[in-house]
């Protein structure tokens, strides 16, 4: 331990190479709506607790979410990596329709 503080927010965040894919395959100004999203997670102060992302499994609060964008037609999956230095959110699944 480096006797830091915990990092807030903003969060790094890290794409999937198949997320990043999808994500670049968005029309723009879909792309810009889940920017728009994601910045919201990352700015949070604890990114599972925020008015877009949900727990996909309501047994582990803490484990996989998802954040919705376009009135639901569009959501993307992340987990939050806890760590000491550099803590970030992964986003692993994007999805648009």
């Amino acid at each position: 331990m480096s006797g830091e503080p915990f990092m807030g927010p903003p969060w790094a965040v890290e794409w999937t190479e198949r997320a990043a894919r999808d994500r670049d395959a968005l029309p723009p100004h879909v792309r810009a709506l889940c920017l728009d999203v994601l910045v919201e997670v990352l700015t949070a102060r604890n990114p599972y607790v925020n008015e877009f992302s949900e727990p996909l499994r309501s047994s582990d609060p803490k484990g996989d979410h998802s954040a919705h964008f376009d009135d639901g037609r569009g959501w993307f999956e992340f987990n939050f990596i806890r760590r000491e230095t550099e803590p970030q959110i992964v986003v692993y699944e994007l999805f648009w329709q």
